[in-house]
């Protein structure tokens, strides 16, 4: 494996969910007693401190394919990886983008991204949120080099 990256949530986004559990909690105890409610606390934290955690995006290359989360574009099928920062980003995702594009994007995580240009199917792109795009598009690239893909196809 040449590149692994993995984006995680914001630490704030664990503080936010614990604020929203005490609140509800603290509701929850005017009606019960304080007990119940604590109960409810730690089950409704755990829960939630497990959704935030399961939003981490794992972004993998080794030598036959790019792995995002679940999916995987083979190496075979990249044309072009751009970098982008992340007013790239942006523009990219923003109205002039294709609906049949993928879009796998944490902004919250990470700003800045690449875009993966296929050569052929009914996706055309797939723009990827990445904490390090320069060195996420030099290893697909890379890759691509050792496989003997030629951008020019």
């Amino acid at each position: 494996m040449d590149y692994s990256e993995v984006i995680r949530p914001p630490w704030w986004a664990y503080g936010v969910f614990a604020g929203l559990a005490a609140l509800l909690c603290f509701t929850f105890a005017a009606v019960v007693t304080v007990p119940p409610a604590l109960v409810l606390y730690v089950v409704a934290c755990a829960a939630g401190f497990w959704l935030v955690s399961r939003r981490s995006l794992v972004i993998t290359v080794d030598d036959e394919a790019l792995h995002v989360g679940t999916e995987q574009i083979s190496l075979s099928q990249v044309r072009e990886v751009t970098p982008l920062d992340a007013q790239g980003v942006r523009s990219a995702a923003g109205a002039q983008v294709d609906t049949r594009a993928r879009l796998v994007l944490r902004n919250l995580a990470t700003p800045t991204g690449v875009k993966v240009d296929l050569r052929s199917g009914d996706i055309p792109y797939w723009l990827i949120s990445s904490g390090r795009p320069e060195q996420l598009a030099a290893s697909i690239n890379s890759k691509r080099t050792a496989l003997g893909a030629s951008g020019d196809l």
